[in-house]
């Protein structure tokens, strides 16, 4: 999907798509688009998604420009993707880039409900990733009753660059477990991380085995 008209919203439930060359799903936001995406908004209707063995990533969001963007995940399997021929992806479950002045004013994944229905298991790359480049933002992600499981790389990882920004990260109720590098990752290089405004909360999670 390439989104540059002014308003875009999607629900995206019920959908199995696998064993893609490129990419299960991908979404490129650039201009000033302001989208919103609903993973498995409407499970308990029309079902869960499944993303299984899918090239690149599962899904994929690139944002741009002064894209706008707010995310939910829910009900959702990201599974068995593998490294294929695009460089900025890694065989990962789910991947966001933001570069530009773009920015996620909502990033959440999981409904808050047991048992956990999101996944993001047994992906070459890691589970979740998000990376945040130039001056681009995430505002107040949550990430919370998901899974982890299994990964090449990482289960959830951030990446942050340059002068982007991204803030009050809960991390809540999720299993990370058998990772090939590290259950969470937050990584950030560059500009100024001001520690008055970047926050982290970590709770009642389970990470083993990584």
């Amino acid at each position: 999907l390439d989104t540059n008209s002014p308003v875009f919203v999607s629900d995206i439930s019920g959908n199995t798509v696998s064993n893609n060359s490129s990419f299960g799903m991908h979404v490129d936001a650039s201009d000033d688009v302001n989208y919103t995406l609903n993973f498995g908004a409407s499970a308990a209707v029309n079902g869960n998604n499944t993303f299984d063995g899918n090239g690149d990533a599962g899904v994929a969001i690139t944002s741009h420009d002064n894209a706008l963007g707010a995310v939910t995940v829910s009900h959702s399997t990201f599974s068995n993707s593998v490294a294929a021929a695009n460089p900025d992806f890694n065989g990962d479950g789910f991947r966001a880039i933001l570069e530009g002045f773009s920015r996620l004013n909502t990033f959440t994944v999981g409904d808050g409900m047991l048992p956990r229905d999101t996944s993001f298991n047994g992906n070459a790359g890691s589970g979740l990733s998000l990376e945040l480049r130039q001056s681009s933002a995430v505002i107040d992600p949550t990430i919370q009753t998901s899974t982890f499981n299994g990964n090449g790389n990482d289960g959830f990882q951030i990446i942050r660059f340059a002068d982007s920004k991204i803030d009050n990260i809960t991390v809540d109720n999720n299993q990370f477990n058998s990772n090939g590098s590290d259950g969470i990752e937050y990584r950030f290089q560059g500009g100024r991380v001001d520690i008055d405004t970047l926050g982290t909360l970590l709770i009642n999670s389970t990470i083993t085995s990584n």
